[in-house]
């Protein structure tokens, strides 16, 4: 609903719509780079006319703006305790298939590329394992507005490490990789589906660069450089 005298992020509600009200129709089913999301399956849906109780109401009139707002928070976090997990799982398939995968006369894990790829892939996972936590912390200590940068933080990092991680996996596996028998092409479309989802990069990057403090000094009194005579 809107008000159009009210201020400009108080003009909405969130109302909780099941699937089997009256004039809730789902025309087709979508995929995401030829996935789906088995959990949390999304589609077009058409609204005709669909009436609901009260009691649907998410917070008080006009407040969907804020009620979306401090959910996204701890959505982000859950998307991103996912992709950490996912990027464990995919360490160990390349682990596994790269000891038991030959070329040229040894297996592919005696090959200093493959072991860097994996080396990297845990530095990657354990910097953004890290993120996470202490953005879950700030979150239980400041709330979701103390917590923001960190949110902005860990949705830019894990989603680009979960890409980067899926795809050194394909690289291991092969044309077995971009299989459904494994779930590695699945991750690789989850990475870049969360690059977008709640927020694209773009706009949490520019999120970050607004709350970094500017320096109370210039470059030409600095007292981290070098003084030069007048």
């Amino acid at each position: 609903m809107t008000d159009a005298s009210a201020e400009r992020t108080s003009r909405h509600s969130c109302i909780i719509v099941p699937m089997d009200a009256p004039g809730v129709r789902l025309v087709r089913r979508l995929r995401w780079m030829g996935c789906e999301d088995h959990v949390a399956p999304i589609g077009e849906l058409v609204f005709e006319n669909v009436r609901v109780p009260a009691e649907n109401l998410l917070g008080a009139e006009g407040e969907g703006f804020k009620v979306a707002q401090v959910r996204l928070g701890p959505a982000r976090i859950h998307h991103c305790m996912r992709s950490i997990g996912l990027c464990e799982l995919l360490i160990e398939l390349m682990m596994a298939r790269a000891a038991e995968r030959s070329a040229f006369g040894r297996t592919v894990i005696q090959y200093d590329t493959v072991q860097r790829w994996i080396a990297e892939a845990r530095v990657e996972l354990e910097q953004a394992r890290l993120l996470a936590y202490r953005c879950a912390w700030r979150l239980d200590q400041a709330g979701h507005h103390g917590a923001w940068r960190d949110v902005s933080l860990i949705k830019v990092a894990v989603p680009a490490m979960l890409q980067k991680i899926a795809d050194r996996a394909m690289q291991v596996f092969g044309a077995m990789g971009g299989s459904d028998d494994t779930p590695i092409h699945q991750a690789l479309a989850w990475g870049r589906l969360l690059r977008i989802g709640d927020g694209p990069d773009e706009v949490h990057l520019r999120q970050i660069f607004r709350m970094e403090p500017m320096p109370d000094w210039s470059i030409a009194n600095s007292p981290y450089l070098a003084a030069h005579p007048a």
